[in-house]
């Protein structure tokens, strides 16, 4: 099957699509073909440079003739009846049948005509129509085209035309101004006799570039020469135009030129003077008038007339042949503007500010040049056109502004009457069937993208996207529904300017309270009511979030170790449309560290948050569930910043799935990130002794981060006064002084071979003073910080105690005695000891019968009295004194602990002796005669003792 290939300024050749790949340079995709580009195309002829000179870069593929041509994506031939088929999105395919396949290229620059540049596709958006004028004629009584009436500047000459339309068309108010004007119907329509021949034109296409990121329609002269081409060959009716401007005319001001009808190389100017233009689209008012967070404007530049008519009302008049004037209608504050200053308003006009949110309205733009000097155009607009003959199902959310951050698909169903059985009573409704294509909007602007209905006929829209179905007859009834609606996720849904219905999965009627659907109800559809095409063109359902799925991201930044009063900056991203990462430029609220309200900001267009201060706060709200966020610090100055610590508070939100996420937003849930900064700092560690003035042995200290990671370790000895300094560390890192592991413990260190721990706060080390073990507790003193400076001291306590004793008589606790001495001894294990392990003899109750015995290290002793006090017997006790680590004192005396005192004073009590009689006194009797008898009992066993000696003799 052979088909034509139009290329722009080359004759027309055949390809056989069944060997495409033998003259074009192709990819193929879904068993498709579509061509890439055409390098010294064989089969071309070139005007300027002959067969095979010219470069060309493939554009796109067009099938069909004029105005019911499509561009489509991918041409295949079918494998089991290998029909040529077309593709607009790649999946589904439609037979070519007679109608011609044309591949479009862009030309290459060659000598001094520019390459040319890709337009946009505005056939069935936007209506373009030209004539092309005889010069020096007039068209009734008021519109010569010889540069009568020129103004010689940029001023205007307003009210040549009525502020209506009739039939579609300007009127001239004519010389007198009166009411009966000429219809300036035969300028624009072509049924003027003084239209060139062949040059009226409808349908005019690819004259428009676009923005798809503002939604912004522009062509501008300035930059870009535009050439229509009105043989035959052109089919599509395409404007050519070119990468580069081009001066035509003979003006005093020499200016780029729009001069539609002449080519880039045709130097002369025979009829390029004199033409009109008409350009015409239905449009929407947005959302406060506002595209993509923009004032929605219309503007021109240029000369000669223009004429722009709203709902068929003059609103923008820049009339008269001038120099390039300016004009522009803003929709969003109802301003005109001529010339830079305010010329009228929309609230003059229609008798209100600006136009309801949501409504249909039509622009008709009349423009003619009428000089003989110069001519330039440029249009610029950000107004979201409406496809003619359709029907457009919006998706948007009533009380959360982060549309473009939810890549949740909510799913719908359009029915449309049946047109075979019209005017049924009921209505017959059959539903937009799976394969229907529509085309999407998003946030109001139109994009090239084309979806097709699924299964179970429904289509899916995310939040600020529009379903546009095309070709509907704007007398047919239609509703539509969105389906599987979670409660728990969306409880209410209105539709704008629509009544709506709540039905469950088998039809029912669901009530509602205050307007929202009850959580007994899991889920639920909304249906519209029914409407004619003609009478609806928008249908905009619009989601009220449950608050369980409207959530917050909070971001808090943290100080560890030293405060600063330095400021930090994050990128925020949140998963888009597409569920890819995108940045977050919405309004944030700042909460310092007690939650309450310091300011509202807004991120930047990249994502970033700057001017966040320690303890304060960031929190993102109305988020929905499901959406991703990732936040990164900028990173600070790493000469003065560890690397951030991030942290997602456990619980906060779930797992995330796309790549770099920090987490998912979830129902019921506020996600909360942590990053934490740290100072660098130098750390001096100080080791100090409480038993000063003898010889310690040398320690090891431990660098570790606060989460307890060991770092690096130090010795302090004698050589460097136990003082060492950790440079260019975090100012929350902390030492510790070491110790070596015992049985079972993992060393944190390995120290020579050796492993090493850490010694807790107030634990015991055993350590060398004087070459003597010695038990100390080990402190740690707060840091002190200077600036970038931080002083830790680690402190060893000798563990020493004091013994403290009473001496009191038996029996008599009140009795205290003094004078009674003591002598210490060191013991082992058992109690045993030396003379040798003399700890101290002078110990001595005073007068209040108290003695102390200060600096006593753990371990065991004995205690023994030497000296009674006067009158008092000698105790031949020895007490055992066991002193602990923990700095307490136990004493016992034969396994049976010693009473203490109210104020923990250990009790050693001595036996009172007998007070000597007076001389002469009569106790000495009594005395005497027991003595007597002792002595006499005596004399008597050792007598019978040795007379039992000589009888065993």
């Amino acid at each position: 099957k052979r088909k034509n290939i139009y290329v722009p300024k080359t004759s027309t050749s055949t390809v056989d699509l069944t060997n495409i790949n033998g003259i074009l340079d192709t990819t193929s995709e879904n068993n498709g073909i579509i061509p890439k580009s055409a390098k010294n195309y064989k089969y071309g002829y070139d005007y300027d440079y002959g067969y095979g000179r010219n470069n060309y870069t493939y554009k796109r593929t067009v099938v069909g003739r004029g105005e019911e041509s499509v561009e489509v994506k991918a041409l295949r031939q079918e494998p089991i009846t290998s029909q040529i088929q077309y593709s607009e999105d790649g999946e589904n395919w439609m037979d070519v049948g007679s109608n011609p396949v044309k591949f479009i290229y862009t030309v290459d620059a060659k000598g001094d005509v520019p390459k040319t540049i890709e337009t946009a596709d505005t056939r069935n958006l936007i209506n373009i129509s030209m004539a092309n004028y005889y010069t020096n004629q007039t068209y009734g009584n008021s519109f010569k085209f010889d540069g009568t009436g020129y103004t010689n500047s940029e001023a205007v000459t307003p009210n040549l035309v009525q502020g209506y339309l009739k039939d579609g068309y300007p009127v001239a108010n004519g010389y007198d101004n009166n009411d009966d004007g000429t219809s300036l119907k035969d300028l624009f329509d072509g049924t003027w006799d003084k239209v060139i021949q062949n040059t009226y034109v409808t349908g005019l296409n690819h004259l428009f570039s676009y923005d798809s990121s503002t939604g912004t329609y522009s062509y501008d002269s300035d930059k870009n020469y535009a050439y229509y081409d009105i043989g035959d060959k052109n089919t599509e009716k395409n404007f050519i135009v070119y990468d580069n401007k081009k001066y035509k005319g003979d003006g005093k001001r020499p200016i780029a030129s729009f001069m539609p009808y002449s080519s880039w190389d045709d130097d002369t100017d025979q009829n390029k003077f004199a033409f009109g233009m008409m350009i015409s689209f239905e449009f929407l008012q947005p959302k406060n008038g506002k595209i993509n967070g923009q004032d929605m404007v219309f503007s021109f530049s240029g000369d000669d007339d223009v004429w722009v008519f709203i709902d068929n009302k003059l609103v923008l008049d820049l009339g008269g042949i001038h120099e390039r004037a300016t004009g522009s209608i803003n929709f969003a504050d109802g301003n005109v503007y001529v010339n830079g200053k305010q010329n009228t308003t929309l609230k003059q006009i229609f008798n209100s500010n600006t136009f309801a949110d949501y409504t249909s309205h039509s622009l008709k733009f009349f423009y003619m040049e009428r000089g003989r000097g110069d001519s330039n155009c440029s249009i610029k607009f950000n107004l979201p056109p409406r496809p003619t003959n359709s029907i457009e199902i919006v998706k948007s959310l009533a009380n959360s502004d982060k549309e473009k951050y939810t890549s949740a698909d909510f799913q719908f169903k359009a029915y449309l009457e049946d047109e075979e059985d019209r005017n049924q009573n009921p209505v017959q409704y059959n539903a937009i069937p799976e394969g229907t294509p529509y085309r999407v909007k998003k946030n109001d602007s139109l994009t090239d993208e084309v979806r097709y209905v699924g299964e179970n006929n429904i289509f899916t829209l995310k939040a600020g996207e529009s379903a546009v179905f095309e070709g509907i007859d704007s007398g047919l009834w239609f509703y539509a529904e969105e389906v599987g609606i979670l409660s728990d996720q969306f409880d209410k849904v209105d539709i704008t300017d629509w009544e709506v219905t709540y039905h469950d999965l088998n039809g029912n009627p669901v009530g509602t309270s205050e307007g929202k659907v009850s959580g007994q109800t899991k889920t639920y559809l909304a249906r519209s009511e029914e409407k004619t095409a003609g009478n609806a063109a928008r249908v905009e359902f619009e989601n009220t979030c449950n608050a369980k799925n409207l959530r917050k991201l909070k971001i808090t930044k943290q100080m560890n170790g030293l405060p600063t009063t330095d400021k930090f900056s994050f990128e925020v991203y949140l998963t888009g449309q597409n569920g890819q990462f995108i940045p977050y430029d919405g309004g944030y609220e700042v909460r310092d560290k007690d939650d309450k309200f310091l300011r509202k900001e807004y991120a930047n267009s990249d994502g970033i948050i700057s001017g966040v201060a320690p303890d304060e706060t960031i929190v993102i709200d109305q988020i929905l569930s499901g959406t991703e966020f990732k936040v990164n610090e900028i990173k600070p100055d790493d000469s003065k910043y560890k690397d951030p610590i991030k942290k997602v508070e456990d619980g906060s939100c779930d797992g995330g799935t796309v790549t770099g996420s920090d987490g998912k937003i979830a129902l019921e849930k506020d996600a909360h990130v942590i990053i934490t900064n740290t100072l660098k700092v130098d750390l001096t560690v100080n080791k100090v002794w409480s038993d000063r003035g003898i010889k310690h042995s040398s320690i090891y200290a431990g660098l570790y981060e606060a989460d307890g990671t060991p770092i690096k370790s130090a010795e302090l000895n004698e050589d460097n006064q136990y003082r060492y300094v950790f440079g260019n560390v975090s100012s929350s890192d902390l030492v510790y002084e070491l110790r070596p592991v015992t049985v079972n413990e993992n060393a944190e260190f390995t120290i020579n071979g050796k492993g090493y721990v850490k010694v807790k706060e107030n634990d015991i080390i055993v350590a060398k003073a004087n070459n003597t073990d010695t038990k100390y507790k080990v402190s740690y003193g707060k840091k002190a910080e200077d600036g970038t400076m931080i002083t830790q001291t680690i402190t060893n306590t000798k563990i020493v105690t004091k013994l403290n004793l009473i001496k009191v008589e038996k029996n008599n606790k009140e009795h205290l005695l003094e004078n009674a001495e003591f002598a210490l001894y060191t013991a082992n294990d058992n109690y045993t000891y030396e003379e040798s392990n003399l700890v101290t003899n002078k110990i001595k109750t005073d007068s209040n019968g108290r003695a102390t015995v200060n600096g006593l290290v753990p371990g065991k002793y004995v205690l023994k009295e030497t000296k009674a006090p006067e009158g008092y017997s000698l105790s031949a006790n020895v007490w055992q004194v066991l002193v602990r680590d923990n700095q307490s004192v136990e004493v016992t005396l034969n396994g049976v602990p010693v009473e203490k005192s109210d104020d923990g004073a250990f009790v050693i009590e001595n036996i009172k002796l007998y007070s000597l009689p007076s001389t002469g006194g009569s106790g000495i009797y009594w005395y005497m005669i027991g003595g007597m008898v002792l002595m006499s009992a005596a004399a008597w066993i050792l007598y019978k003792n040795k007379c039992r000696e000589v009888l065993g003799k």
